[in-house]
């Protein structure tokens, strides 16, 4: 029953405690940790019943608590026994608006997906991904401990296009920091005539090399150049002993499209929407 069920607030929680939980199992997200939940998501909370443990990250508008996926994080994740009807009808009873994506859940419609790379063989890019690097050429690829650079980049270019807060160029950077320092991460930069004009980071964890970011200036992107960094990165990736390249993922067609140009598959996963909350809020949100 889901009474079994109860919310850890996050001043409750022992990042120490929930690190470790989150590193010794078999769960490979590494965006699930604290010390990335502390700083991508407004707040977050565990829900557990002693024997599964679920992090969620949520913020409160008007009161509306609203349970929602951070930016560059595809899901949350289910650590420990497998996910019951009960966890979800918790979860929903918790928040009045929730959209995140969830796995492993074996009850639910997988009707999301993601890419990745399978590492283990010569990864079998496309014609027009071999042009575009063969472009890319021009630029001198190298390895970085620079991240505000990448981050400058994602400012200038991105953000706004993704109708991101000011502040999320810094809290980027601040993520890219972290793994660095923890060695389990790398940054690497195209330069031309020794000036920085793209950069692509990738976090390390358990095996696999999750693809973060990566941006340019248009001009860039047309020589092809974050093409030439993503051939960079996997076969970094590789030198680095990873089995899985995971692109983060997108059901959006033409970005699903572009991970596949290096060979990418679909794997898929679920997600949870639900929204319970007052008319008078859903009227907000449309005139936002």
């Amino acid at each position: 029953m889901d009474k079994e069920y109860r919310v850890i607030d996050r001043k409750d929680v022992n990042a120490d405690w929930w690190d470790k939980l989150v590193g010794d199992s078999q769960i490979k997200n590494p965006m699930i940790y604290s010390y990335i939940l502390d700083i991508l998501s407004d707040n977050w909370c565990v829900l557990t019943n002693g024997k599964s443990w679920v992090p969620v990250p949520y913020d409160t508008k008007f009161g509306i608590k609203r349970a929602r996926q951070h930016p560059f994080s595809r899901q949350i994740d289910v650590i420990g026994e497998t996910a019951t009807p009960d966890l979800i009808q918790f979860l929903e009873r918790q928040f009045h608006l929730i959209d995140l994506g969830i796995g492993p859940v074996d009850f639910m419609e997988k009707d999301q997906c993601f890419q990745y790379l399978d590492l283990s063989a010569e990864p079998n890019y496309s014609t027009n991904a071999n042009r575009l690097i063969k472009r890319s050429d021009k630029y001198v690829y190298r390895e970085s401990n620079y991240p505000s650079r990448l981050a400058e980049l994602y400012e200038a270019n991105t953000r706004n296009k993704m109708n991101l807060p000011l502040a999320y160029s810094s809290k980027l950077e601040r993520v890219m920091d972290l793994f660095l320092a923890k060695k389990t991460g790398f940054l690497l930069e195209a330069t031309e005539n020794n000036v920085v004009k793209a950069a692509i980071f990738v976090i390390l964890d358990k095996g696999t090399a999750y693809y973060l970011m990566a941006d340019a200036a248009p001009i860039d992107k047309k020589e092809g150049v974050i093409f030439g960094l993503m051939d960079k990165a996997i076969q970094r990736s590789r030198e680095l002993e990873c089995q899985v390249f995971d692109f983060g993922g997108s059901n959006a067609a033409s970005v699903a499209e572009f991970y596949k140009k290096f060979g990418a598959v679909d794997k898929s996963y679920s997600r949870v929407i639900n929204d319970t909350s007052p008319w008078w809020f859903k009227a907000l949100k449309k005139l936002s």
